[in-house]
């Protein structure tokens, strides 16, 4: 979804809970572009080795983010969401990293999307005008099938921040 909504404008980009870097790689923009942030110093060791990023940063998104950067064009996550641990208040302090009219494209795990009640959340940043143009598409998370969580589903959700 990032590559058919980015223009030359949202970057540079963050990467939440980058991980071993697999999403820069798929992003296709330039190393200089994309900065990681993840809670565990291993993954970051590990997508710093790749050389895919212009700076990595060991960051809990349950706490205030103030030390980064606040003019991201762009800020994608891709398996943070998965899991449950965090919730909807997360993707409201991510706003903080970004200028007015980033890019958002955030992977959630459709159960808990419906559990912890994303949906409100995008409901009520919409209604605040600090979110516009939200949309969200299902994907299944992995292509491999015949496991116990082939048939999981992830949504997709994407939209601007609003000044």
């Amino acid at each position: 979804m990032f590559l058919y909504q980015a223009t030359d404008a949202d970057c540079p980009i963050a990467d939440i809970g980058c991980g071993t870097g697999l999403v820069a790689d798929a992003l296709q923009v330039s190393a200089q572009c994309v900065d990681g942030l993840d809670i565990s110093q291993k993954m970051l060791d590990a997508s710093a080795a790749k050389k895919l990023y212009r700076t990595i940063h060991a960051v809990d998104l349950t706490g205030p983010l103030v030390d980064l950067a606040n003019d991201y064009g762009a800020v994608v996550s891709a398996g943070t969401f998965t899991h449950g641990h965090l919730g909807p208040e997360v993707l409201a302090n991510l706003l903080g990293l970004a200028r007015t009219g980033a890019l958002f494209v955030i992977g959630v795990n459709v159960q808990h999307f419906s559990r912890l009640k994303f949906d409100e959340l995008l409901i009520g940043l919409e209604s605040r005008q600090e979110i516009s143009q939200v949309m969200s598409a299902d994907v299944e998370i992995y292509s491999k099938s015949g496991h116990t969580h082939s048939k999981d589903q992830a949504g997709i959700l994407s939209y601007r921040k609003l000044g």
